[in-house]
């Protein structure tokens, strides 16, 4: 990061910190952690071995203070790909899925249980 020398802060750097869309990343637990974690490798990947990958991201995603707004923009812009906010692609889609799911509906669900 580069100071002035009145002590304020990069202007530049300020608004990516300070801004909702960029500035919780700067925050983010994942930072500086092996993004390998995260998203799957380009080969195929064993079932176990992407369970105990995800695994190692959702723990680190479980300390972070920023896994509500990490979350949240991966569901805002549909990210098809990696542990964001703690959740894999999967978990994702059926959060989507149930919030999209109409209030009616969901209700008549309920009835049938």
């Amino acid at each position: 990061m580069s100071v002035r020398k009145e002590g304020s802060a990069d202007p530049a750097l300020a608004v990516a910190t300070d801004t909702w869309e960029y500035g919780w990343q700067w925050r983010a637990a994942c930072r500086g952690e092996d993004a390998g974690l995260f998203f799957p490798p380009a080969h195929v990947e064993p079932k176990e071995a992407r369970l105990t990958r995800e695994r190692k991201a959702k723990i680190i995603c479980s300390t972070c203070p920023v896994r509500m707004e990490c979350l949240d923009y991966a569901l805002r812009i549909r990210e098809a790909h990696g542990v964001w906010g703690g959740l894999n692609e999967l978990e994702r889609r059926v959060l989507l899925r149930e919030r999209l799911q109409p209030d009616a509906e969901r209700l008549r669900l309920v009835g049938e249980s």
